[in-house]
């Protein structure tokens, strides 16, 4: 079977799990999330086989929506926004739009210090150093993959 059925079989069966999820009655005796959770690792496994599977990385976008706003009602505003610049980002590559450059709040780590100890040779007195430090560092921006 070619990697395109397998990366459609596998696409249409998440978005049944996305389905399910967002349907109380699909979903009797279970949560959403276990849907969502098979959703998310059924549309990984389609862009495996084909990365740029445009289905499989629209639902996987709308899975991970909807994940932001599961997160949004638990009160976790860290997932909530993890997972919504997934979304962002999915959605962005689909249009070819590139994403906006996330702003980075100047930080600056003050670093002093000293530290000092001794070298013993095979022969001879020992070698005695000391090593200071003082400056300030700054995070360097990494370039986004």
């Amino acid at each position: 079977m070619s990697d395109h059925v397998r990366a459609d079989y596998w696409t249409k069966f998440a978005y049944v799990q996305y389905e399910r999820a967002l349907k109380p009655l699909a979903r009797a005796g279970t949560s959403c999330e276990s849907f969502l959770k098979e959703a998310t690792g059924y549309l990984v496994e389609a862009l495996n086989l084909k990365a740029n599977w445009n289905p499989a990385q629209i639902y996987l976008a709308l899975v991970y929506r909807v994940w932001s706003g599961v997160a949004e009602a638990m009160g976790n505003t860290v997932d909530q926004e993890r997972y919504a610049a997934k979304a962002d980002k999915l959605f962005s590559a689909l249009r070819g739009v590139p994403l906006p450059e996330p702003k980075l709040q100047p930080t600056t780590w003050e670093v002093s210090g000293s530290v000092s100890g001794e070298t013993r040779g095979p022969e001879g007195p020992p070698n005695r150093w000391q090593l200071n430090v003082s400056g300030s560092l700054q995070p360097k921006k990494e370039p986004q993959p």
